[in-house]
């Protein structure tokens, strides 16, 4: 675990940081009932330079701006920063998404600037919010009174996102208007499980040693790479429920069987979307939100034509921003992600069937605009380059034909 890890909150029995005091004190705040806030681990480059900007963050005093999919550390990382301030250790103050009330919204933010002087004022997932509250927030974070409010009490404002700036597309212009471009802002963004699997390993024994006075039950080296190729749609916290239900269900080391029977996460659900797009049958679906369902049917029709979120978000008749948690939270990739994935399928099912067709033509029929992103997308997700898969179809061809 980094060096900045909850230093001066003190530890509990087993060594796990323990989180402020004040935690439990505010409504509306959700507390970690372990008792501890959980860490940022591993050493992924990522990981490295998110401790490098927690540093800065907790030097400068600018408002800090977090992005990361709904199950990433996004919290840790605000509350690293505020445990690692310089000016002031006042109170941390969360505000989360899921205060329904406008006129509730509204009183508990204003109330919260007083009780986070000299401390930090965190707001959680502001892309979710409906529209009444962006657009409170928006109108409140542009007036002067508001900026100078901080800055007299001396509060770090940090606010987080399911998505970052440049991918939000539904959310670019509140957050635009949010941040503003007067006042600098840090801008930090927590990748997902699944794009930082080096690091799987420190969070499974960092669970595991969690649980050590309750069982002493460990993964065997099988089932520790099964967990690897799964995609963590939910991120840590999907990973904390699945090793904390395999723990109080098994004795013994947990082995390869033992996961598949608990049946705790589909066998490559997302791999079976991408087919379900491309062949247009969902019977298998049915269970998603209808509005997810209505997007992924008008992308499996235009998937080869120039697709947006907007367009998806138009004929589900759902808000981009729910969308684009929609598609996280239960395809477990962004839209762009997933359409990227259905465009290479397409792509190689192409060349499969004709391989003399030109790579150009296999990159306009497969709905990608531009040659050089085509190239780079295939090569990513094939781990070879469109041609290199040509000629090997085309030798399989002739193999065919002299046999």
């Amino acid at each position: 675990m980094s060096e900045l890890s909850y230093a001066n909150t003190g530890a509990t029995g087993n060594g796990l940081p323990m989180v402020l005091n004040n935690y439990n004190s505010f409504p509306h705040n959700p507390v970690n009932r372990s008792g501890a806030e959980y860490p940022l681990l591993g050493l992924s480059p990522s990981i490295q330079r998110i401790q490098s900007q927690i540093e800065f963050a907790a030097r400068t005093n600018y408002p800090v701006f977090i992005s990361g999919e709904t199950g990433t550390e996004k919290r840790s990382i605000a509350s690293l920063i505020h445990l690692n301030r310089l000016e002031g250790k006042g109170r941390f103050i969360l505000i989360p998404p899921t205060i329904h009330n406008q006129s509730q919204f509204k009183a508990y933010l204003e109330s919260s600037l007083n009780r986070a002087k000299q401390g930090t004022l965190y707001l959680s997932e502001v892309d979710v919010l409906p529209q009444e509250k962006k657009d409170y927030l928006t109108t409140l974070f542009s007036q002067e009174e508001f900026q100078s409010c901080l800055t007299e009490k001396k509060v770090q404002l940090i606010v987080s996102c399911t998505e970052s700036i440049n991918s939000a597309e539904g959310n670019r212009q509140f957050l635009a208007k949010l941040l503003g471009t007067e006042v600098p802002h840090l801008e930090l963004h927590i990748p997902p499980v699944r794009e930082r699997k080096q690091d799987l390993s420190n969070h499974i024994d960092h669970i595991l040693n969690k649980l050590q006075s309750f069982t002493t039950t460990r993964f065997t080296p099988e089932a520790i790479q099964l967990l690897h190729k799964y995609h963590w749609p939910g991120n840590v916290e999907q990973l904390q429920r699945v090793i904390v239900t395999l723990a109080s269900c098994c004795n013994n080391n947990i082995d390869v069987e033992d996961i598949q029977n608990l049946d705790l996460f589909p066998e490559s659900e997302t791999f079976d979307i991408v087919e379900a797009v491309l062949s247009q049958e969902f019977s298998g679906f049915r269970h998603l939100h209808p509005g997810l369902l209505k997007a992924l049917n008008y992308m499996s029709e235009n998937f080869t034509e120039e697709l947006t979120l907007a367009d998806l978000s138009n004929a589900a008749f759902t808000s981009q921003s729910h969308l684009s948690y929609l598609f996280r939270q239960h395809i477990g990739y962004s839209f762009k992600s997933l359409l990227v994935q259905v465009r290479i399928c397409y792509a190689k099912q192409l060349i499969d069937e004709s391989p003399m067709m030109k790579v150009t033509e296999v990159c306009l029929q497969s709905g990608f605009g531009d040659l050089s992103h085509f190239e780079k997308m295939f090569k990513r997700n094939v781990g070879c380059t469109p041609r290199q898969y040509r000629q090997k179809e085309r030798e399989k061809a002739r193999l065919f034909a002299t046999n």
